[in-house]
Order: structure tokens, then C-alpha cells, then sequence
């Protein structure tokens, strides 16, 4: 019988199928000249993207995938940071991919098995493993052999080779915990602020004087200079996170400072 469940694995390509998907049809609409549609289709494609590289890091395909995209975005669109109640934030999926820190939620719960409808850790079955003769019940508005509100399974009826799972009952909420790459990865960081201090030193050292936190915009080039490595919480800021601000000062007619190659009037200050 097939598992019911599908694997990270999977989940992970049909995720990394769906990114490629978006951000073919989004150079699709930039051929058109459709440039309002192509971008935000074209960064719509970084989400699955990272959740693929979540899923299943152990593929590098996925992790690298994921930063050429960005960089295609940078010199396509720039990257600007926003802002969230008068911060600066970070919700690039590219940018984010270098942390696992996810929430772990505490609880306690009952597990009913399917086979017998008994508590799991009481009864005789084993979870993940098939047995025969299998009485089909529709216990917690679930069917036990397929595990789906909606089947075709005849309660009362006996099936073959089906797979043992736990009904989780009775869920009680005791907490929530920011962990280190918690149990379902995709339970992470969708966004965070940067301090001052976070952005002075991401920022070369001759624009401090400029900056102003909270008005002046800052420009991301994390694709331009970061080659999809894994990187760990104990690099440094800058290398993890390097932020520039176009600062009204910056000659249009000069190279870009992302390291793009173009014009700074036809990469950044767009």
C-alpha cells in the first residue's frame, strides 16, 4: 500500500516544480513587456523555492536554484527592504534561507490508533506498519484505512494491507518555542526587522553619516555577492547580509555598488 502521507522529499520537488513554473511564466511576461506581472510572478517563485531547499536540504540544486533566481530578480527588478511599523524588514525568501530558526509548538494530545481505536501507546500495533483484516470506522470524522473525510471505504468493511496511524486527540496548547530547525520545516521565519545597529553593519562605513534609520532607502545586493553556501549563525552580519543605501548622492551614471555591472540609474535607483 502506498503511504498515504507524502515524504519531505516529495513535497520538496513538487514545491521546487511549482517555483520553476512561476518564474517561467513571470520571463514570460517580461518578453510581453508585462513588467508589473513578470515581477511579481518572478518573486512569487523565491517562496517555493525556499521551501524546497527547507524540505529537503540535503539536494544543493534547490539551495542554488533559489540564489541564482534572486540574482536574476536583483538586476532584473532591485531590491529594496520595506518596512514594518516604522523598521526595516527582511522578507526576501533568499535572504531568509540562511536561517532554520522555526517555532516548535508545546502541547500535550492523546494518539488513538487507527487499527483498534485504542490509545497508541497502550495497543499492539506499530505505527507505519500494515496489517490485514482491517475494520473500516470513521472515528473523528476520519476514514481509518485512508485516513480522508471523503472516501469510498464501507465502514463495517475489511481491508488488507493497511498502515497503522495515531489520531491525535484532545489537544491541549501549552506553548510556543523558537527552535533551531523545528519539526515541520516549513513552520520558520517569514520575515524580520533590522535594528540600526543591524543595518550599520551591513552598510559601508563611508555612508554612515548619510544614513538616516526609518527614511532613507536601502538597497539589498545579498544575491549580487552570496553564492547559495550554507552559512551558520556564527558568520558575520555583513557577509550574511550585505545592505547598501542609494543615497541621493550616488552618481546615476556610475557602476552600480550590487556589483551588476549596469549603470547605478539602471539597477538600483529604479
Amino acid at each position: 500500500m502506498k503511504n498515504i502521507f507524502p515524504s519531505n522529499s516529495e513535497r520538496a520537488r513538487d514545491a521546487f516544480e511549482d517555483g520553476e513554473g512561476l518564474f517561467r511564466k513571470g520571463k514570460g511576461f517580461l518578453l510581453l513587456k508585462d513588467r508589473e506581472r513578470a515581477e511579481k510572478l518572478c518573486r512569487d517563485a523565491l517562496s517555493p523555492m525556499r521551501s524546497a531547499m527547507l524540505l529537503d536540504p540535503s539536494i544543493e540544486k534547490y539551495r542554488m536554484q533559489l540564489h541564482a533566481y534572486g540574482r536574476q530578480v536583483h538586476d532584473l527588478f532591485g531590491c529594496q527592504l520595506g518596512m514594518d511599523k516604522g523598521s526595516y524588514a527582511v522578507s526576501c525568501p533568499v535572504m531568509l534561507s540562511h536561517s532554520q530558526m522555526g517555532f516548535s509548538i508545546g502541547a500535550s494530545a492523546k494518539k488513538i490508533c487507527s487499527i483498534c481505536g485504542e490509545d497508541m501507546f497502550e495497543c499492539q500495533h506499530v505505527k507505519g506498519r500494515q496489517y490485514d483484516a482491517v475494520i473500516a470506522t470513521r472515528a473523528h470524522d476520519v476514514c481509518n484505512i485512508c485516513a480522508k473525510k471523503e472516501c469510498a471505504h464501507e465502514v463495517g468493511a475489511k481491508y488488507d494491507q493497511i498502515m497503522a496511524f495515531s489520531f491525535v486527540t484532545d489537544i491541549v496548547l501549552d506553548h510556543i518555542a523558537i527552535v533551531q530547525n523545528p519539526d515541520d520545516p516549513l513552520c520558520v521565519v517569514q520575515s524580520q526587522t533590522l535594528t540600526q545597529r543591524d543595518l550599520l553593519g551591513m552598510l559601508p562605513e563611508s555612508e554612515h553619516s548619510k544614513f538616516i534609520y526609518g527614511s532613507s532607502p536601502v538597497q539589498c545586493h545579498h544575491c549580487r555577492v552570496c553564492d547559495g553556501a550554507p552559512r551558520t549563525p556564527t558568520d558575520s552580519a555583513g557577509s550574511m547580509s550585505p545592505v547598501k543605501s542609494s543615497s541621493p548622492g550616488s552618481g546615476r551614471n556610475e557602476p552600480c555598488k550590487c556589483g551588476s555591472g549596469k549603470k547605478f540609474k539602471k539597477c538600483c535607483a529604479k
